[in-house]
């Protein structure tokens, strides 16, 4: 595929499951901010659900049905009974079909991903903000800071995945709201090493925990407790994490979460959105799910990817 300017297209829409080169480069201009936060793989998928099927899907399906329907009356109404009745009827038949086909669409195939990513950076498609793997157990040399958490901490922040360590630290959270972030398994090794010494000095520091809506999520606070890295630590934690009853408040729905349809990772929500919830969640205390909920009703709205 061959554009008359000579770009030669890299996706398929009929192929790729409804994307193209132009709606995943719009999602990456998105979840990125222009090209100015770091994000995740699962933060890049949302976005490219929300480009691929629009809210306004269904509602378009319904509106063109409803358009197909007063060309039909019209029909009916000047005369030609029995071709009106034969020409609304397949139009009726199509109005269905295209509004079943819209309300059966399913997002694209999440496994896909990484195949897609290959295929855009091999055709030179630069993707400087995508964090593929955990890579801050050695400090970045190009960092602005000589050490990265070289600031006054006044919380700790314990997060389920190691690669949320990197989301938050590289988009600058960690200085931003003065928070010492590790991951539930001991990750960045280096900065594991001050938490004992900082726990001495600053045994009132407060803890947070912060996990998916996922089964693996639920049991975070348990296995922390169990732990010799968290056991003094975990009984005194508050747990920021979504967990499923916090799904219904929010109106989400993943079949990524388990077999039985529910879960919610906590980076499909986009780099700004995430930074602004958990740092209003670590400031007040409120668990995030409702934190998200009073966004969802601002002006604003509140956007996954």
């Amino acid at each position: 595929m061959t554009c008359v300017c000579g770009y030669e297209f890299v996706l398929d829409k009929q192929l790729d499951e409804g994307l193209t080169d132009g709606r995943f480069l719009a999602a990456v201009s998105r979840v990125s901010r222009h090209d100015t936060a770091y994000f995740t793989d699962d933060q890049l998928y949302t976005a490219l659900c929300r480009l691929v099927f629009p809210r306004t899907a269904v509602r378009n399906a319904i509106v063109s049905a409803s358009g197909r329907g007063g060309i039909e009356a019209t029909m009916l109404r000047v005369g030609e009974a029995v071709g009106a009745i034969l020409v609304s009827s397949f139009a009726a038949l199509f109005s269905l079909a295209s509004l079943a086909q819209r309300l059966v669409q399913r997002p694209p195939d999440y496994g896909r991903l990484p195949e897609w990513i290959e295929r855009m950076r091999a055709a030179g498609h630069r993707l400087d903000r995508l964090i593929d793997k955990p890579s801050l157990d050695t400090p970045p040399p190009d960092w602005s800071e000589p050490d990265i958490y070289d600031y006054g901490v006044e919380r700790l922040l314990v997060v389920e995945r190691p690669i949320l360590v990197d989301l938050l630290v590289r988009n600058g959270f960690h200085s931003e709201t003065r928070t010492l972030i590790v991951s539930e398994e001991g990750y960045p090794s280096h900065i594991m090493k001050r938490i004992p010494k900082l726990i001495e000095e600053r045994p009132d520091l407060p803890v947070f925990l912060l996990h998916d809506a996922t089964p693996d999520g639920l049991w975070m606070s348990r296995r922390m407790s169990k732990s010799p890295l968290w056991s003094s630590i975990a009984p005194n934690a508050v747990d920021l994490g979504v967990f499923p009853d916090d799904l219904k408040k929010l109106r989400r729905r993943s079949s990524r979460g388990n077999p039985e349809g529910w879960g919610l990772l906590i980076d499909t929500l986009n780099p700004t959105v995430l930074a602004g919830v958990l740092g209003t969640a670590l400031t007040t205390g409120d668990v995030l799910a409702d934190v998200i909920a009073s966004k969802m009703t601002s002006e604003d709205g509140f956007g996954y990817g």
